[in-house]
């Protein structure tokens, strides 16, 4: 019987099957990636924000007429996963843009090509500039697919600029 007793009170205090702390939880939780989605049994469900910083950089990407996907930092596609709300977008002029009359740039969720910043004159990007999500529900974008952020240049070519994207996204069901 002591030996019994002895066995349950170990197997008790074995770690594997010890409740795991609050801390442990948040640790394994934070270690996934941004869009990560984790259930650990029936009392822990976490989707986490979104921050995505894209880039259009006409050195690297062109500025010939035409859809452009912004790229992230390891020179990815950025992608907007499905059942995110983008809540806001700022659009910052790193290189100044430069091109041809009539060059105009949208910027899109890839939902569509303009429900960001719809299509405006090449010399108004200076700067930081607010986009159409401004932080209320009536800007808000739903993502209802996974889609990567675009730029579309049009009426004439870009022949100079970098614009940074900074995203801001969070889930709901």
């Amino acid at each position: 019987m002591k030996l019994f007793i002895g066995f349950l009170a170990l197997l008790a205090s074995s770690t594997s099957l010890a409740m795991p702390k609050i801390a442990d939880v948040e640790f394994a939780v934070n270690k996934g990636s941004s869009s990560s989605v984790l259930q650990i049994g029936s009392w822990l469900t976490v989707m986490h924000p979104l921050a995505l910083t894209c880039v259009y950089d006409f050195t690297k990407q062109g500025g010939a007429q035409g859809t452009y996907y912004l790229k992230g930092i390891d020179g990815q596609n950025c992608v907007l996963p499905k059942g995110y709300i983008v809540d806001q977008v700022y659009l910052d002029t790193v290189v100044a843009t430069g091109g041809g009359g009539g060059c105009q740039l949208a910027f899109g969720t890839g939902l569509a090509i303009n429900d960001i910043k719809a299509a405006t004159g090449f010399a108004t990007y200076t700067g930081i500039l607010v986009a159409v999500p401004i932080g209320s529900a009536a800007t808000a974008i739903k993502m209802t697919s996974e889609k990567s952020p675009t730029v579309t240049i049009s009426g004439a070519a870009v022949t100079a600029g970098k614009i940074v994207a900074v995203i801001h996204a969070f889930p709901s069901l």
